[in-house]
């Protein structure tokens, strides 16, 4: 405890000083809702288990792309099932660190797009 309540004492500052949004409390919420109502998919075949033979043959398994192996420690692979594709439940805000957010999101689908995108 005497080493941890100085790392917890940082992180309560660091929270208490924050920029305050909503956001995830949004998009959490958005989320629940459509589990709630049954609004699920299947995971993708690529992230489906696949850590031994009998998985990876049940779940047809087509190779999970490590991206921290990329130069930009991101791949344009699918993390979605295809119908929520183009769908968001975060939307980060204007100010603050979601504005930093935002600008990753976009650096990060304009490389999907095959945009030159540099400059992160």
């Amino acid at each position: 405890m005497p080493e941890c309540r100085i790392n917890l004492s940082h992180a309560v500052c660091y929270l208490a000083t924050s920029l305050k949004s909503n956001a995830t409390y949004m998009a959490v919420e958005s989320a629940l809702k459509d589990v709630r109502e049954g609004r699920t998919l299947p995971v993708p075949r690529h992230l489906r288990d696949a850590n031994h033979k009998a998985a990876a043959k049940q779940f047809g398994h087509k190779g999970y792309q490590y991206a921290h192996n990329s130069p930009d420690a991101y791949l344009p692979q699918e993390y979605l099932p295809d119908q929520l594709r183009g769908m968001e439940f975060y939307r980060p805000g204007g100010f603050g660190h979601e504005k930093k957010i935002a600008e990753r999101l976009e650096w990060w689908a304009k490389l999907k797009r095959g945009e030159s995108a540099s400059g992160e």
